[in-house]
């Protein structure tokens, strides 16, 4: 529907109409593999089979609009990200 409405992909509309506008300069909607180094390491147990497995290269865009945003540690101790209208 934002597409729509605004004529624009999602990933800039989010950048330019809210992460920009909120100050969050380090916080992005991936479009493909990219990650920015360094990053924390994780895991998951929703897999396939049920076991814990290494998830931290695992290409991000996947959860894309549904929560798949990616931020850097700046941006998360910064005031923006405080913000509770953002959570």
């Amino acid at each position: 529907m934002v597409e729509r409405a605004s004529g624009r992909p999602l990933a800039e509309y989010i950048e330019r109409n809210v992460l920009e506008s909120a100050g969050m300069n380090h916080t992005f909607l991936p479009r493909g593999t990219e990650f920015p180094a360094p990053h924390a390491h994780g895991c998951t147990d929703r897999t396939a089979s049920g076991r814990t497995e290494e998830a931290t290269d695992w290409n991000p865009s996947w959860a894309w609009a549904a929560g798949g945003s990616a931020t850097s540690t700046t941006c998360v101790s910064g005031p923006a990200c405080s913000s509770p209208a953002l959570w």
